[in-house]
């Protein structure tokens, strides 16, 4: 009876510990990390031959999570023409290509540099910023088409880059392997 007992504890727990471990794994998302620089010479549409345009430039950096489908920016920029009156996240468009609004920026995270916010997509929007296909356009009043632009693209992980387990996983593993040696020392010392 006690061989039984001990055979039946040591299987729950191992079907436990590889139950916990599948679930850990299963819900770690991938973060995507994005990157835009912008400038004048992205835009589509004539600049104001009075803008000092080309000074203008900017910068941002995305962290976009596969799991809640949560887009976060932090979009800097300097040496506009004036005060930003827009900016948007627009696609889909390759480089050269305009499109219509996805994202307003401007309403989320207001129109100061540094600009940081962010929002939830839909799943093809989701598909259509990670295939490349959305730009972040800053617009002014001499500018209204937009004065800079700038294309977001995926950041190439370095072949150095570890992936590390996540607190979650660790604190799966760490049960998991708490579970085997109490199910051992159950087995070795019954009592």
């Amino acid at each position: 009876m006690y061989k039984d007992r001990s055979r039946s504890f040591y299987r729950t727990s191992l079907l436990l510990a590889i139950g916990m471990i599948l679930l850990s794994f299963n819900a770690h998302a991938q973060v995507v990390n994005l990157t835009a620089n912008l400038d004048s010479a992205q835009e589509t549409s004539a600049l104001d031959p009075a803008t000092p345009a080309a000074a203008a430039a900017g910068n941002a950096t995305m962290r976009f999570d596969t799991d809640s489908n949560q887009l976060s920016w932090n979009i800097t920029f300097n040496s506009l023409s004036g005060p930003a009156v827009a900016a948007h996240f627009h696609g889909p468009a390759g480089f050269g290509q305009a499109a219509g609004v996805q994202v307003n920026v401007g309403d989320i995270s207001g129109l100061q540099s540094p600009m940081t916010g962010s929002a939830t997509l839909t799943d093809e929007q989701e598909n259509e910023l990670l295939n490349g296909l959305w730009y972040i356009n800053i617009h002014t009043a001499l500018n209204p088409p937009g004065e800079i632009r700038g294309q977001s693209v995926r950041v190439q992980a370095g072949a150095s880059a570890a992936v590390l387990p996540t607190l979650a996983q660790w604190s799966m593993i760490t049960l998991m392997m708490l579970l085997f040696l109490f199910s051992a020392l159950r087995l070795r010392h019954p009592g």
